[in-house]
């Protein structure tokens, strides 16, 4: 069996052990207390941002392929105020019934 004393003159001797050991513990305290839950806040972000940069990269080549299909069909065109009239009445089914 191990008597106080004994542990009392490891210590002694070993000091620069102890102390090691010790500012190890203390950090690994640190770690896990302060540390650790702000790494896993900052996981989550980053999986927030990519899904941000996804969507916006989505969005861009979105944008890229109207205007090829803008310029490959020769621009916009603007329909005439009875061509407009004509189809909001198809669509809203207002369409007179001898037509």
């Amino acid at each position: 069996m191990v008597s106080k004393s004994d542990v009392v003159k490891f210590i002694k001797e070993n000091s620069l052990l102890v102390i090691a050991a010790g500012l190890v513990i203390l950090l690994l305290i640190v770690y896990f207390s302060v540390f650790a839950p702000l790494l896993g806040g900052l996981k989550a972000k980053y999986l927030e941002y990519k899904r941000y940069e996804n969507s916006i990269r989505d969005a861009r080549a979105l944008i890229a392929y109207s205007k090829n299909i803008d310029k490959a069909c020769g621009g916009r065109m603007l329909i005439s105020e009875e061509e407009a009239a004509t189809s909001i009445d198809n669509v809203t089914g207002m369409a007179s019934p001898l037509e």
